[in-house]
């Protein structure tokens, strides 16, 4: 089940639509804004830019992230 925020706050101060995808840091910094058509795409998506974030291979997640499906 995806998340769904408990007011609109969260919409508004980061200016987001429904399907968005939106990674925040926890000091408040948007790290990504992703639009998805669906949950897989917005998995994918999120996997890529972690990835970037974190300087990692999208190859060498893969193994772990089966491990936890």
């Amino acid at each position: 089940e995806a998340y769904r925020a408990l007011d609109s706050k969260f919409a508004r101060l980061y200016e987001v639509n429904s399907g968005d995808v939106v990674l925040v840091r926890p000091d408040g910094f948007v790290a990504a804004k992703l639009g998805a058509m669906d949950a897989a795409s917005a998995s994918q998506q999120l996997q890529r830019i972690l990835c970037t974030i974190l300087g990692v291979s999208e190859t060498a997640v893969e193994p772990l992230l089966e491990a936890v499906a």
